[in-house]
């Protein structure tokens, strides 16, 4: 299980991630909190199939320890957007895995976009959830408000807010690709089938529609409100459906 937690010291929510037993009465065999020195909300947790544990959110903390080697993508907090603005913290996306014999960190990095400084955009980005392909790829899907996302293969559809985002990181965690995903919002969650990627979110516009085969097509978003949304992706992230 993962979560935010409220904890008293500096009025700031931690992390939370627990392991419970259920098989012995519901026995927690570990808990730990996962934090820096902001608000930091962790949102997803999935198993690999090599058992190897995932996590995902965000963070506004500026101190949390990446973690990586080799090829394993790596990025720090982007401190330089937090001197941009006012009146409040600004959040990048975080990912992480912990091994599947000691639960060791074993990979931690912030993933996150530029503040667009020709707007009023402010670049808060989040993971929301995550899944794997047969490969073991990673996909990570979420939002994000900011600019010049890394390996994008294409640039935001929002001038202010937020866009739904997909990130591919490979097997070995180095960045493969990401994409801005057609005018959706928040992108909420994410499962691979048959060599597609079904990341299901919100958006109050007209997507950038792409109607493939017997689908269900309907691209008139209720006026005022906020709609679900439906983006399909090859592996590669281009869009199939939208």
């Amino acid at each position: 299980f993962v979560g935010p937690l409220f904890t008293t010291s500096g009025d700031k929510d931690d992390g939370f991630i627990f392991q419970t037993n259920l098989s012995l009465g519901n026995t927690n065999e570990w808990l730990t909190y996962y934090g820096g020195n902001s608000y930091d909300y962790l949102n997803t947790c999935k198993f690999d199939s090599n058992g190897n544990f995932y996590v995902g959110g965000y963070s506004m903390s500026t101190n949390l320890g990446v973690v990586a080697s080799g090829s394993q993508y790596s990025q720090n907090y982007n401190t330089a957007q937090q001197a941009q603005i006012t009146g409040g913290d600004v959040s990048d996306a975080i990912i992480m895995t912990f091994t599947n014999t000691s639960f060791a960190l074993n990979w931690a990095t912030y993933f996150g976009t530029h503040l667009n400084t020709a707007t009023t955009k402010i670049s808060d980005d989040e993971f929301t959830d995550i899944d794997f392909d047969g490969s073991g790829n990673v996909y990570a899907v979420g939002r994000s408000g900011g600019i010049s996302m890394p390996s994008a293969a294409n640039t935001p559809f929002t001038t202010n807010g937020t866009d739904g985002i997909a990130v591919k990181f490979t097997n070995g965690q180095a960045l493969s690709v990401s994409r801005y995903t057609n005018k959706t919002q928040r992108n909420a969650a994410v499962r691979i089938h048959n060599n597609q990627l079904y990341t299901v979110g919100f958006a109050n516009t007209a997507l950038s529609g792409v109607n493939s085969g017997n689908y269900y097509y309907n691209n008139t978003p209720s006026t005022g409100y906020y709609d679900g949304s439906l983006i399909i992706t090859d592996l590669s992230l281009n869009v199939n459906h939208a």
